[in-house]
């Protein structure tokens, strides 16, 4: 079959899983507009991960929560 299985349905994960898959999908639109993002251990501030620009003349760092 190859390196990938066959989709799994959105809502057959579990609510852990459905927050990985939403932030790896943000960490995708975040990447087209030129944010890094890194994932936190603990919920800091209420947020989920952080975002923070590629280019060093942009100083804003967004606090983003996700939800599953």
């Amino acid at each position: 079959m190859g390196v990938l299985h066959e989709k799994v349905a959105y809502n057959d994960l579990s609510n852990t899983q459905k927050e990985i898959y939403n932030f790896q999908r943000a960490s995708a639109v975040f990447a087209v507009y030129g944010y890094s993002v890194t994932l936190l251990c603990d919920d800091v501030e209420f947020a989920d991960f952080i975002a923070v620009p590629f280019l060093q003349k942009e100083h804003t760092k967004l606090w983003v929560q996700l939800e599953g």
